[in-house]
């Protein structure tokens, strides 16, 4: 889990501060870990960092940096984690039922490759940055530079979904044909099968 926060609490101030250390303490006993390390709003007589980014898995933490995008007077943080594929069964042990209704049988992924960067690249120096630097709401400029990017995005590493057939799958899956159960109807096929080519005692 990732945690975005703004607060009053100046993490600068962390040593001396009871509320920081308070605050830090309660995030940790949660398991979260606070990742910004830089100011994240600077003005003529100040610098604080009261802009928090806490994650809860800090091996899989590539970089946390700050952008120096001026479109409000806080700057941007800029997370960047590894993302891992969870064993499903051990995390939600509901999963295991498998038919079609549930998210193990439906893998989406996106193709990252040298192709696709070039084509994400074109796709940002195209985009028209001029409502963005002229708009002084921040919200609007927010919603202005995200748009077009995320579209840039989708556009250069489309979602793709491909669907996992398990080993005994029927064609047409209900829900309460569960998997043990599939796998017990293909002994039982298997066992009638012997006994129609072998009719033996063995195979009874």
């Amino acid at each position: 889990a990732v945690v975005s926060t703004q607060s009053t609490g100046n993490l600068l101030h962390y040593e001396s501060s009871l509320n920081c250390q308070n605050l830090i303490d309660t995030f940790s006993a949660a398991g979260l870990l606070q990742c910004v390390s830089r100011p994240t709003r600077i003005t003529d007589h100040s610098t604080t960092l009261i802009d928090h980014v806490y994650f809860n898995q800090p091996e899989n933490l590539i970089s946390c940096n700050i952008a120096t995008i001026d479109l409000s007077d806080h700057l941007a943080t800029v997370t960047q984690v590894q993302l891992t594929q969870c064993n499903s069964v051990a995390h939600y042990p509901w999963r295991h039922i498998g038919h079609n209704n549930f998210p193990d049988n439906e893998l989406s992924h996106r193709k990252f490759n040298t192709a696709n960067d070039l084509k994400f690249q074109e796709l940002v120096r195209e985009i028209k940055w001029t409502p963005i630097t002229e708009d002084m709401d921040t919200n609007t400029a927010y919603y202005n530079l995200l748009s077009p990017y995320t579209d840039a995005y989708n556009l250069a590493y489309p979602q793709s979904t491909s669907h996992t057939r398990r080993l005994h799958e029927r064609k047409n899956p209900k829900p309460w044909i569960l998997p043990w159960l599939e796998d017990a109807c293909s002994r039982k096929n298997n066992m009638y099968h012997n006994l129609q080519l072998n009719p033996s005692p063995k195979h009874l």
